[in-house]
């Protein structure tokens, strides 16, 4: 019995001391998901989540989720997804607007106008699925109809990623036995006074700059392999846990820029250099069959080599032989030994993955090369390497859209064409500057240029650009800019313009009345009175002591829609408010004669 309690005594004390953090709240994990302190009943993805995963907040690099809000409780007939992945799935560089759950959710709630529609993000820039795999738990607890998963091109150079200067360990044992260790407080406070302190970066250099630990890691060595079995490991606990709480998986394929983006990375050794040039020389002629010739035997002879194939496939492609070019295309991407793109056999992880995990396969880089010239994906879809351009991005969210609505999961609603949904992409024309401003700064440095500078803006042709300007030198805000663009299409009489950034701010403000009203108000002038009474039921709910203007335009909203009982039935109750409402009365006898 003493050397029982003398074993026990260390064993209690860490437990106490646990359970004295955990009441007093220090060094608390960053929670997923967090509460509108002004509006509890709505919450949002926290943007600070990524500390969780570092020692000191210091530490972390500056990554966040776009703000959306979401309902704290589950409405009971609402449509719930969650949505996760890496910058891709986020949209970048063009925001929430562009991503899968903004171009999603606009689309869903087209479809279904009488219902709460809420796809809710936790896409971030550079996480991979140890992220992923640690919102988990928290993701299961929303009670999601489903989760949309779009992530892989991380798994190397993302935090945690075997090549990343994020790094946790080597062994993904060891990793996965540091998150959950990482949970207790005990052990975040002793890392936190145990961590370095930070060195001051003042290289101003992207995240993809400084991100990348091992800018080699050759295809099939070891690193390639562990980072392969990271990948396939954590798609499979993830989906195992998803499916054990019941909740369906959309697990999508992955898409990358084959043809337009030469390989930053080969293994070229010198002595092909006169070989290369030769080569070259053919295919700057066009004599497309000596240029084929010459790069074939370079790939022969250099089987590890990035170069040669991608060369190899641009003399196919110029010779018109664009399904042979779009195979040595992949080929040069799976060797290209910077690994910012997922290789080909990570789409083979995520085929194996669905099928043994019982996940839904959303074959997005099929549909990507389906769409692209002989079939190997490149700029007509991309802006770089892996993000998509807009239409690449509605591609991408047109793919998921279709496999929800495949699966039966989905109730029947209406039917939202391609053509409505690419003309209501919720994006405004600033947003659509300033994503041209973001991504001009990752194309002015590493690894897309070995000389980096700054971006100089041109002199702006519009408000929208000038607005775009103000907001890319941190000059203004994106609300405001948002507000500003909104008044000067009202003043040009832009009313698709107006419309489109009066609704992009109804929806990003929920719990906002005047801006629901506005939007509600828009979409019952120009013809949509179906798709306004979500926003003018928000605007009712928020109208405090002045409910009139709210209920009044959402009775004429009903009736526009042909629901004369339900547009009966606001007045009625506006009226038992305000009994010596003109208008209500007017708008009641006009029901009642129409009847």
């Amino acid at each position: 019995m003493f050397w029982v309690i003398a074993l026990a005594l260390p064993v209690l004390l860490l437990a106490a001391v646990e359970g004295v953090l955990r009441l007093t709240g220090v060094a608390e994990p960053a929670p997923l998901f967090i509460p509108e302190p002004a509006h509890p009943e709505f919450s949002f993805t926290n943007p600070k989540v990524v500390g969780r995963f570092f020692a000191r907040p210091e530490l972390a690099p500056d990554l966040s989720v776009e703000t959306s809000f979401f309902h704290t409780d589950r409405p009971a007939d609402g449509i719930r997804l969650v949505v996760q992945g890496g910058s891709s799935a986020a949209g970048f560089p063009y925001g929430y607007g562009a991503s899968l759950a903004g171009m999603l959710e606009q689309r869903l709630r087209r479809r279904y106008p009488d219902r709460p529609v809420e796809v809710i993000t936790t896409a971030m820039s550079a996480v991979n699925t140890w992220a992923l795999a640690d919102f988990v738990d928290e993701i299961i607890a929303l009670s999601p109809d489903a989760v949309l998963i779009y992530a892989g091109h991380n798994e190397y150079l993302g935090i945690f990623g075997v090549g990343s200067v994020y790094s946790a360990s080597s062994s993904p044992a060891m990793t996965r036995w540091l998150q959950r260790i990482r949970r207790l407080r005990l052990y975040r406070v002793l890392e936190a006074l145990l961590a370095p302190v930070p060195a001051d970066d003042s290289s101003g250099g992207t995240l993809m700059a400084r991100i990348a630990g091992e800018k080699r890691i050759p295809y099939d060595s070891t690193l390639f392999r562990r980072g392969a079995e990271q990948y396939a490991g954590n798609l499979d606990r993830i989906l195992s846990r998803y499916r054990g709480a019941g909740i369906p998986v959309f697990l999508a394929t992955l898409a990358s820029n084959e043809r337009d983006q030469p390989p930053f990375e080969s293994e070229d050794p010198e002595e092909s250099a006169a070989a290369m040039s030769a080569a070259r020389q053919a295919l700057e002629q066009s004599n497309w069959p000596e240029a084929t010739e010459r790069f074939n035997a370079l790939t022969e002879a250099y089987p590890q080599s990035a170069t040669f194939p991608w060369f190899l496939a641009r003399s196919l492609d110029r010779d018109d032989q664009p399904v042979e070019a779009a195979t040595h295309y992949r080929r040069a991407r799976d060797l290209d030994q910077l690994r910012f793109r997922a290789p080909t056999v990570f789409n083979d992880v995520v085929r194996e993955a669905a099928s043994k995990g019982g996940a839904v396969l959303v074959d997005v880089h099929g549909r990507f090369a389906a769409e692209s010239p002989g079939g190997a994906v490149g700029d007509s879809l991309m802006l770089e390497h892996l993000h998509p351009n807009l239409e690449g991005y509605f591609l991408l969210a047109d793919a998921f859209y279709d496999a929800l609505l495949e699966s039966a999961l989905l109730p029947a609603g209406r039917d939202i064409g391609d053509d409505v949904a690419r003309q209501e992409i919720p994006l405004s024309d600033g947003e659509r500057w300033f994503a041209r401003y973001k991504l001009q700064r990752l194309l002015r440095n590493w690894p897309f240029t070995d000389t980096p500078g700054p971006v100089a803006l041109p002199a702006a042709g519009s408000v929208p650009e000038e607005l775009a300007q103000s907001l890319y030198r941190q000059e203004t805000n994106w609300l405001n800019m948002q507000q500003r663009l909104k008044t000067w299409y009202r003043g040009r009489g832009n009313t698709t313009e107006y419309r489109r950034v009066a609704t992009i701010l109804a929806d990003a403000f929920p719990f906002v009345e005047s801006a629901q009203l506005e939007a509600g108000s828009l979409l019952v002038a120009q013809g949509r009175p179906l798709d306004a009474l979500r926003y003018l039921h928000r605007a009712a709910r928020y109208a405090g002591d002045r409910p009139a203007p709210a209920l009044l335009e959402l009775a004429g909203a009903y009736a526009a829609a042909g629901y004369s009982d339900q547009a009966r039935q606001v007045l009625e109750q506006l009226l038992a408010r305000e009994p010596g409402n003109a208008a209500a009365q007017k708008r009641l006898r006009a029901l009642g004669q129409s009847d």
